[in-house]
């Protein structure tokens, strides 16, 4: 079987993965705003490109390794920006990103790439749920990039392929769940900059 195309698609994936938290960075700091953007969801995709980062040195892929370590200056960067914004504790901001990098590590290590992807799931589901939160409930989205959103269900998308092209399971189930959550989010966002107000916020009426 031919794998060029293979290697083809994982090296691209990895191109877009690497600069995926780049038009996010770029947004705040261009802009001075992070409103819409949520804390946790950059601290759980910090955890999750470690976690990316250990599986990929785990079954030997360069394409993964290269896109988690440059893409984890991005992740990192932009969560370095919101906890000063937002004045929050360093070790209180980083704190919950080493927790999840250290419980995917373990998985992987001693259960093996099928329940690392099901175990990825959880962080996966919980970073973007935040960000759909942040989306419905804060009052501006302003801050959040539609670029990196477009990118991320991007990336997503080409590792499930390419997932499923070298039979890793793990790389499948983690990024095919996560692509459908990040499509909502896309969504969302879409409506909400159309006009969409917010929910479950209480509003003053003017007078």
């Amino acid at each position: 079987m031919d794998t060029t195309w293979v290697v083809v698609l994982g090296w691209v994936a990895a191109a877009v993965a690497a600069f995926l938290g780049l038009p996010q960075v770029v947004r705040i700091v261009r802009t001075r705003e992070t409103a819409g953007v949520a804390l946790f969801t950059w601290q759980t995709m910090v955890g999750l490109g470690l976690g990316w980062l250990s599986h990929g040195i785990q079954i030997g892929s360069p394409q993964q390794i290269v896109a988690n370590s440059v893409g984890a200056i991005w992740t990192t960067t932009v969560l370095i920006l919101l906890i000063r914004s937002r004045k929050v504790n360093p070790l209180r901001g980083i704190g919950p990103s080493l927790l999840i990098a250290a419980v995917l590590v373990l998985a992987d290590v001693i259960f093996g790439t099928t329940v690392f992807g099901l175990v990825m799931i959880v962080p996966t589901i919980l970073a973007n749920i935040a960000q759909t939160v942040a989306l419905i409930r804060e009052p501006y989205v302003d801050g959040v990039s539609p670029v990196f959103l477009m990118a991320s269900i991007t990336t997503q998308a080409l590792w499930t392929i390419w997932g499923v092209a070298v039979g890793d399971a793990g790389t499948v189930v983690g990024s095919a769940s996560g692509a459908l959550i990040v499509l909502f989010n896309l969504v969302w966002w879409a409506l909400r900059r159309r006009g969409l107000r917010p929910l479950f916020v209480k509003t003053t009426p003017l007078d």
